[in-house]
């Protein structure tokens, strides 16, 4: 029916069987091609498959478990004390509500100076209906211009572009809070007060019914994933919430002109020191953790897709500073941002987000490699040295 992997399990059952569940292992055939057409008989299916004999075992994943012909571990593991530390971006949609061109910013941003803004077209034509046609301009108070990224903004050990948005947020010390358009009229920001309140008309024309349950300031700080943010953090690690491979970066908020919140494709966690930040991007970025989700993401016709907090249900110990091979860690996860901010400025980067990754992280082969070894001794539980 799907153009995607399935698989059939032939069983006998046991009253009783010896061995525990963590020593099962099966034969398997694994069957491999392409096939002209859907729905095709064995018979003429058969001659364009090549089989291929394999054994499947039970694997472990934090809890999770699956049986597969990939190498896993062999029974369960507690996970990161680093995934209660993350947390999904919010949800800032529509798309063109918030995402926004700018006229005339530069490096500096003025709170108090009106600002001539504009729908982004790139991401109206990416919204979904009836937002997909929406095109809004005005003028807006610079204190509620933001920064954020989506996945397309997410390479190995860099974040380029991030994208200018608008939020009904003040903030308030480290933290945000969401103002209606009523609330920003009666504070004396009338400008962006007129935006709102026709975002609000748009929102409630669209939704009808449905608006009565969700407002629009309730959709954009759904979960909380917005309010939640913390803008006081120094650092943030940032990773993709979905794809086949994992991108992680480290973001310093300081050298960003505007505040930078995180959108909800991405995962992020806060940090105090950029050593612990690089740490943990250089273990995410590493094809040892990459390569153990695999069997555990679900898969669709461009292969494996979901991440989420998937990568943080391995063993990944806390950065502690006295141990050796979290300090070459981190060290190697600075070396490698240095080498891609590098690279990305000197090299006129394709299109596709999937080349564009790929050409980074050929850019910084030589220091994934030493991170691979690294991360692989640490996750395995070797003693270190």
């Amino acid at each position: 029916m799907f153009n995607i992997l399935s698989c059939v399990l032939f069983a006998s059952k046991e009253a009783h069987h010896p061995r525990p569940v963590q020593s099962y292992s099966l034969p398997a055939v694994e069957w491999a091609g392409s096939l002209p057409r859907r729905d095709l008989s064995w018979h003429e299916a058969k001659p364009l498959l090549t089989p291929k004999e394999a054994t499947a075992r039970l694997i472990y994943l934090g809890d999770r478990n699956a049986l597969s012909t990939k190498k896993g571990r062999t029974r369960p593991n507690q996970p990161s004390r680093y995934e209660s530390r993350f947390h999904q971006g919010a949800t800032i949609l529509p798309r063109s509500f918030y995402f926004v061109r700018v006229r005339d910013m530069n490096r500096t941003l003025d709170p108090d100076r009106l600002y001539n803004v504009e729908t982004d077209p790139d991401q109206a034509e990416d919204a979904k209906p009836p937002y997909d046609t929406v095109k809004m301009r005005g003028r807006v108070e610079g204190r509620f211009i933001f920064s954020t990224a989506l996945s397309r903004h997410l390479l190995p050990f860099a974040l380029v572009y991030p994208a200018p948005i608008l939020l009904p947020c003040e903030v308030k010390g480290s933290s945000l809070t969401v103002l209606t358009g009523d609330e920003l009229r009666r504070r004396g920001f009338r400008e962006f007060a007129k935006w709102m309140h026709e975002a609000e008309s748009l929102w409630n024309s669209a939704r009808k019914q449905k608006a009565e349950s969700q407002t629009l300031y309730e959709r954009l700080d759904y979960h909380a994933g917005l309010t939640c943010q913390m803008l006081s953090a120094h650092y943030l690690v940032l990773y993709n919430a979905a794809g086949t491979n994992i991108s992680a970066a480290v973001l310093d908020r300081h050298s960003l002109p505007m505040p930078f919140v995180v959108d909800h494709k991405l995962y992020w966690a806060a940090f105090d020191t950029a050593e612990e930040a690089n740490y943990l991007a250089a273990i995410l970025n590493s094809n040892v953790p990459n390569d153990e989700i695999k069997p555990f993401q679900s898969l669709g016709l461009m292969g494996e897709r979901d991440i989420h907090k998937k990568v943080l249900e391995l063993p990944i110990p806390i950065f502690d500073r006295k141990k050796p091979n979290h300090r070459s860690l981190a060290k190697l996860g600075a070396e490698a941002h240095r080498q891609a901010a590098e690279f990305i400025g000197g090299t006129a980067l394709p299109a596709s987000l999937a080349k564009k990754r790929g050409m980074v992280r050929k850019a910084v082969t030589d220091r994934i490699l030493e991170i691979d070894g690294l991360v692989e001794a640490l996750l395995s539980g070797a003693t270190e040295t």
